[in-house]
């Protein structure tokens, strides 16, 4: 499957901790799902206003401390990285559940952030929608 993706042009590799590269993925996409949708403005916004870029880093601080308790998560910095990550992105980039949120819609589920909420609620871990920010249709 490796060989597959690689000669199709798909950057792709083999990883011998799936669990911890999926929750690294978490971190950013929760982050950039949670802030796009709350803030309803595309990364660019976000990172260069000082409020949304402190919610931005504590979604994703969240989502780190949740799967640092769920025993995956070993780096408690890996959020400061991944926030220097989305200075890096597009300033347009944004979610698709802000998009459909802005255009009425309220189809997409969220969830990447309801399952950190899930069980940062099950591991004790305070999460933003336990303080008041956001929520979960």
């Amino acid at each position: 499957m490796l060989d597959a993706c690689v000669s199709s042009g798909i950057e792709a590799e083999l990883s011998s901790d799936i669990e911890r590269g999926t929750w690294e993925k978490s971190v950013f996409l929760v982050g950039l799902l949670v802030t796009a949708t709350a803030v309803r403005q595309p990364i660019g916004v976000i990172r260069s206003d000082v409020h949304s870029r402190e919610l931005l880093r504590d979604v994703m601080a969240e989502a780190v401390s949740v799967g640092s308790a769920d025993g995956v998560m070993p780096n408690p910095e890996f959020s400061v990285e991944r926030l220097a990550f989305c200075d890096t992105l597009p300033a347009v980039m944004t979610s698709l559940m802000r998009d459909d949120l802005t255009q009425g819609n309220r189809r997409v589920r969220p969830l990447l952030s309801g399952g950190v909420v899930d069980l940062g609620r099950e591991f004790g871990i305070p999460t933003l929608r336990k303080r008041g920010v956001g929520s979960r249709p």
